[in-house]
Formats: C-alpha cells, structure tokens, sequence
C-alpha cells in the first residue's frame, strides 16, 4: 500500500490514460484548440513549434473553445437533423421505389405468362384443326386408293382372262370362235383402256382446307412472334 497523499504508478498510469493526447505528440496533453482547421485537439507544440502544423493559427484554450463553440455545435446538430431527415426521406422514397418496381416486376410476369398460355392454346387448337384434316385427307385418299386397288385388280385379273382365251381360240379354236372372241377381247381392252386412261384415283392432294389451315398458322405464328419480341 501507498502512504497517504502518495499516488502509486499503477494508478498515476491510469489517470495519464484517460487524460487527452494530441494526435500529433501523444506524449503531450490536448489542450487547445485550432479553430482554423476545426480538428482535434492539439498541444502547445503544435501551436509554438517553428515546424508546428497549427502555427500562426488561431487557437483557444479548450475550455475557452468549448464555450465559444457551444452555440456552432447546436447549429451543427440542427443541420445534421436536417440532413437526416433528407436522408430518411430518401430512403423512404427507395424503399416505395422498390415496391414499385416489385409490383411492376409481377404484372409484367403475369402478363407475359398470360400472353403465352393464349399463345399455348391457340397453337394447341391450330394443331387440332391440322391434325383433324390430315386425318381425313390420309383416310379419304386411302379409302380412294384401296377401292381403287380392288377394281383395278379385278379389270387385271378380266385381262389376263380375255388373253388367255383369245390365245386359246386363236390356236386350237374354230374359226367363228376365234373371231367372236377375237372381237369380244378387242372390245374389252378398248373399254379397259378408256377406263385407265380416265381413271383419277392415283391423284391424291391435299384438301384446300388444310392449306388454308396452315397458312392461318404460320400467320399467326408471325404475328405472336413480332407481338413478343
């Protein structure tokens, strides 16, 4: 323990490190001000050092400085409070901004998922009508081509038989036979031929309808195309 009236170094120590240092000579206690510069507070040897940063400034002791400055440093707090205000309306207004745009954000995606869900079912409804018309034109052509197949097989099936007998009059016949089957065949291949010749079943197009169809679509599809580009 110390003697009484006698301070100890650890508690000396203590009481030096709440005392104020200037920035500029730590070891040297802050005790004016420059209210030139409006820093820190500065020591002596900054204000009467030849080399000193503050010299030929105008300083004030910090007491003396502390008062005269009292009435600067409510002006200050009111401009900070007036900045802070401007500040806070500011931020009020990002804060609307963002909502905003958020907003904005959400018609526009429910808008475009809209616009293409139409898109979606007009599509699924054009491949409906392209595929309904295909369907009848592949099953029209085909009943065509199948009827078609069957009488042409039987008018080929009537030929062989025409010159089979017509080789077999002509051979071992009799005169008259062979001339009356001579002239039956003649008048048959006559009518075969006629029938061939006119016969349309192998022209198998597609319906008007069904170019109209996908004309329609591909004008559709340039104008959904151009509407969301």
């Amino acid at each position: 323990a110390s003697p009484r009236g006698v301070v100890c170094p650890q508690a000396w120590n203590g009481l030096l490190a709440h005392i104020p240092r200037c920035p500029e000579h730590p070891e040297e206690q802050a005790t004016y001000f420059c209210a030139t510069c409006e820093c820190a507070c500065i020591c002596a040897e900054c204000v009467v050092q030849k080399e000193g940063k503050h010299r030929d400034h105008e300083v004030m002791r910090v007491p003396h400085a502390h008062e005269k400055l009292r009435r600067r440093a409510g002006e200050l707090l009111d401009e900070a409070s007036a900045l802070e205000d401007e500040f806070t309306n500011i931020v009020d207004q990002l804060v609307w901004r963002r909502k905003d745009i958020e907003r904005h954000a959400a018609r526009g995606r429910a808008s475009v998922k809209s616009a293409f869900e139409r898109v979606r079912t007009q599509l699924r409804d054009r491949e409906a009508d392209l595929m309904e018309s295909l369907d009848l034109f592949e099953s029209q052509n085909l009943d065509k081509i199948d009827s078609g197949y069957t009488e042409h097989a039987e008018r080929l099936d009537e030929l062989r038989v025409l010159q089979a007998d017509l080789r077999h009059q002509c051979q071992n016949g009799q005169a008259v036979e062979a001339l009356n089957s001579y002239v039956a065949a003649k008048k048959a291949i006559t009518g075969l031929t006629f029938a061939l010749r006119s016969d349309d079943q192998l022209q198998t197009q597609p319906p008007e309808e069904f170019f109209g169809l996908s004309g329609s679509a591909r004008a559709e599809l340039d104008m959904h195309a151009d509407g969301l580009a």
